[in-house]
């Protein structure tokens, strides 16, 4: 059962003395290392000044690779043992999918050199800015060398003028990434930086975790993936977002957070590729475009 993969679009205001012009964005999350020849044939098709991979897009989670295992990185996000119900359940329904739907397992087949493939030939594109995911526990050596060739900036607990906007000497356009295994004191930095700011959070959890109605809630834009858009889609939300539980508001979409005169952007995307067994339902795969407009509405 093949999922369909679709192109969503969303257009935002900005009022920021920082957006002199329009800006569009692409956003991607969630590949884990699946073809990604769809994706990139609907990518080519967008003029977009720059592309967000809001984390997990490869995967990166062997065993004895690097310090970090399962258990570890279930405690970074503060998962460990919070679900149990939910997480039976979904890993029930995973199992019990790959016997009734043989043919969605093998779409799932993944190789290391898909989400490398995905960064060569998106950097083509534009300048690609990468988040880090849950599924990245580490990086091989082949993938940093095709982030050098490509240009690609890794943004590991770390902030970077955009490119095009340091190019033209302006200096206006910052963009940071939080990682799965936070650093608070660098998302704090970043916070009072001066410039348009854009937060590449894979989870959109650590919005209402570590962001949301803190003095540090001062960013433009916040893009996120994980949540596969909650699987199934059931009354307007989806069925289950991991980190979230049950029928979370925040699995996919977009999120306006007033707080006083600032109108903050969280957009959560749906993910690019299905990646378990159980057919998504009413919520397809998604490239998401973001069409930033400058000045005010009329």
């Amino acid at each position: 059962m093949k999922q369909e993969l679709i192109v969503t679009r969303y257009k935002l205001h900005s009022c920021s003395s920082y957006i002199r012009k329009d800006i569009r964005i692409a956003l991607v999350a969630d590949l884990h290392d699946r073809k990604p020849d769809e994706l990139l044939f609907l990518l080519r098709k967008e003029p977009v000044d720059f592309i967000l991979a809001a984390g997990d897009l490869m995967e990166r989670r062997e065993e004895g690779v690097s310090e970090w295992t399962e258990e570890a990185m279930q405690e970074w996000q503060g998962t460990k043992g919070k679900w149990p119900v939910s997480d039976f359940l979904a890993n029930a329904a995973d199992a019990a999918a790959g016997w009734l739907f043989p043919a969605e397992r093998q779409e799932r087949s993944w190789s290391e050199e898909n989400g490398r493939y995905f960064l060569r030939e998106a950097s083509k594109v534009a300048p690609v800015y990468l988040g880090v995911g849950n599924h990245e526990w580490y990086y091989l050596p082949k993938d940093y060398e095709v982030m050098q060739k490509c240009h690609i900036r890794l943004l590991d607990n770390k902030d970077v003028v955009a490119e095009r906007e340091a190019a033209a000497g302006k200096g206006c356009i910052l963009i940071g990434g939080l990682s799965t295994r936070y650093d608070l004191e660098w998302l704090k930095r970043f916070s009072r930086k001066e410039g348009y700011k854009i937060l590449i959070c894979h989870h959109p959890e650590y919005y209402l975790r570590f962001i949301k109605g803190t003095r540090y809630d001062n960013f433009d834009l916040i893009v996120s993936g994980h949540s596969h858009g909650g699987q199934w889609r059931i009354g307007g939300r989806g069925v289950y977002a991991p980190g979230q539980g049950m029928f979370s508001k925040y699995a996919y979409g977009i999120h306006n957070t007033a707080k006083g005169a600032h109108d903050g952007k969280l957009i959560v995307s749906a993910g690019c590729v299905n990646t378990v067994n159980v057919p998504r339902w009413g919520n397809p795969c998604e490239l998401v475009i973001i069409e930033m407009k400058a000045g005010r509405l009329d």
